[in-house]
């Protein structure tokens, strides 16, 4: 295998350094101390009587209706990976706190049903996905060093907010857990972390010459338009005897004081906050860009209308429009590639392991294969031919002989 031929602190540490940037959307489990506990219940039972048709309902089963049924449905099984099981409780652990935010969120119940398949089934879909790989591990092992392993252990308990060792070990007694338990999800993170990291590793690396590439395929992209640093004066439109004062105020302007422009702001715009901002030309307000494209920096514009009065700009400071070099947008473009290509290659992995493995679903619900898929088309493409043919047919009323031509056929036969 790929990791032996390297040394194993190397890749852990491109595993944090790529895990941050490129698995932001492959979540890792969260701690769960006591599965058990009456709100884990009650968060499972709530799960599993979802309104209308909910996307992980359990096959019907006459266990479901035994008094036991909180212990059953938390750890009903709902797939299995290779023989491997992935129990209701562990989707709705994942899930659970993505569906709360959802609710709060969200106020429609037809969306939010919507919603909450989606989540379920990206839960499930990932710890899957999380099974395959780490039992790709174990059919080639190698050596992960302990302090990666008691390192993950400490996280976990960080978001936990356990402080130190000897509060973690009374909650995991607390929660009839063995120390062991920990350990061993500590250590599933870390292998899932250094076997996604090693997919990359091979595969993954952009070169200059492709950075390269994207720069000049996608220069629109980075050319940067041109700047104004500018302050405003505003002369609301209601203000008293406005005509003849925007035009006082436009001959004191003529030589661009700029200490006269400051007076102005604190007589005419006391309620106003005065500061200087940078706008892109394209956010500028259209009643602007004229007149800004023809003064200089230091100088006032001319009295501006706008629907609300009059505006004089003071130009601070201007950038002009340029493309960005390629070594200013380097790491841009490198982390947009990164992340096409891990993707990609992660994508690539789960399903050449999906094709190797016996993955059963335990649900009134299972993805469509090919197959499924391309006899569902195929039966849409009939239909529609059925509908068009339908419509083409002449129509037999249409095709009737009228009264006049049935007489005119009797009077031929008789000749």
């Amino acid at each position: 295998m790929f990791l032996k031929r390297y040394h194993n602190i190397k890749l852990f540490i491109f595993a944090i350094a790529t895990t941050a940037i490129s698995l932001n959307s492959f979540a890792i489990e969260k701690i769960d101390f006591a599965p058990t506990s009456k709100e884990a219940r009650d968060a499972v039972k709530k799960f599993i009587n979802a309104e209308n048709g909910n996307v992980l309902e359990p096959k019907k089963s006459e266990a479901l209706k035994t008094k036991k049924e909180n212990i059953i449905l938390q750890d009903h099984i709902v797939v299995t990976v290779n023989g491997e099981p992935i129990s209701l409780l562990d989707v709705s652990s994942l899930s659970f706190s993505q569906e709360r935010a959802l609710h709060q969120q969200v106020k429609d119940p037809k969306q939010i049903l919507a919603l909450t398949k989606q989540i379920r089934l990206s839960a499930l879909n990932h710890l899957i996905e999380r099974k395959l790989i780490i039992q790709d591990y174990h059919d080639d092992p190698f050596d992960i060093d302990n302090q990666y392993i008691e390192s993950e252990v400490d996280r976990l308990a960080e978001l936990a907010k356990i402080t130190n060792r000897l509060e973690l070990k009374n909650e995991m007694t607390k929660a009839k857990k063995d120390v062991n338990y920990l350990h061993n999800k500590a250590k599933n993170n870390v292998i899932y972390q250094m076997m996604v990291s090693s997919y990359f590793y091979r595969e993954g690396q952009v070169t200059p010459k492709e950075v390269y590439e994207y720069y000049k395929k996608n220069i629109k992209i980075f050319q940067q338009q041109k700047m104004y640093l500018f302050s405003t004066l505003f002369i609301r439109k209601d203000t008293d005897k406005f005509d003849e004062k925007v035009a006082t105020i436009s001959e004191d302007l003529k030589k661009h004081n700029k200490e006269i422009f400051n007076s102005l702001q604190e007589i005419y715009n006391p309620d106003i906050k005065q500061s200087s901002s940078w706008f892109a030309q394209k956010k500028l307000r259209k009643e602007f860009i004229e007149p800004l494209s023809k003064i200089i920096k230091g100088q006032i514009s001319k009295p501006i209308k706008i629907k609300e009065g009059v505006v004089f700009l003071l130009v601070e400071d201007v950038k002009p429009a340029k493309i960005k070099s390629v070594t200013e947008v380097y790491s841009q473009i490198k982390n947009i590639i990164e992340d096409k290509k891990h993707r990609e290659i992660y994508d690539k992995k789960v399903k050449e392991l999906k094709t190797k493995a016996i993955i059963t679903y335990e649900f009134n619900y299972a993805p469509k294969n090919a197959a499924q898929r391309q006899q569902e088309k195929q039966n849409k493409a009939e239909q529609k031919n059925k509908i068009v043919t339908k419509q083409k047919e002449p129509s037999k009323e249409k095709n009737k002989p009228t009264s006049k031509q049935k007489e005119v056929e009797v009077t031929k036969e008789q000749k």
